[in-house]
């Protein structure tokens, strides 16, 4: 979705809720897995992953924290990458 910038009339992205959500997301996986990324470790292959909306959640898993899982997991269930 675009909307018209006021002062230069150019088209601009219009941010949305689901990218803050996603972006707070990726940064609390950051830390709990010590440097992970929730879709890949190479950026190809995160940007298929994230617009297949297919997090790889097994480095939680190995973590001590099965809460952390459940929450990833039921936010992906309406994963909106539009």
């Amino acid at each position: 979705m675009y909307r018209c910038n006021i002062i230069t009339g150019e088209a601009t992205p219009q941010a949305h809720l689901s990218g803050d959500i996603h972006s707070a997301g990726s940064i609390v996986f950051y830390v709990l897995t010590g440097g992970a990324h929730a879709f890949g470790k190479n950026p190809l292959d995160q940007q298929v992953n994230i617009r297949q909306g297919r997090p790889d959640l097994r480095r939680l898993q190995r973590q001590d924290q099965p809460w952390a899982v459940e929450s990833f997991r039921a936010h992906n269930r309406s994963y909106d990458c539009t």
